[in-house]
């Protein structure tokens, strides 16, 4: 997971959700939409190691968050679920959480 994933995991931990992670294979595309999926594709393969050759094999695939809501889930989780993705709409929102995260952590002096 890149370094963005981990803040945003580290962001859902503090709000008592719990993330996962995944890569979907084998995405049925329509012709109309066949450079699109060049594009996301590409950029998107995770990179596999072989255990004959020890190279690294790219796998194309499409990354994803996943959450699940289950029978036992209620309102008050799926609002707080909600109220968590909603940040996001904020541009800034990962940028300020950085700041504050960094200032968080800074070690203290005392003189």
């Amino acid at each position: 997971m890149t370094g963005k994933g981990k803040r945003v995991q580290k962001l859902a931990d503090r709000n008592n959700i719990s993330l996962g992670h995944g890569v979907l294979n084998h995405i049925w595309f329509s012709e109309k939409y066949e450079e699109t999926k060049e594009r996301v594709l590409e950029r998107n393969g995770k990179e596999k190691e072989t255990t004959r050759s020890k190279s690294k094999k790219t796998e194309p695939g499409i990354t994803v968050v996943t959450v699940a809501l289950t029978l036992l889930t209620n309102f008050e989780d799926v609002y707080r679920l909600w109220a968590f993705v909603a940040q996001f709409l904020d541009a800034d929102f990962m940028e300020k959480e950085r700041w504050r995260y960094t200032a968080l952590n800074q070690k203290t002096i005392e003189v």
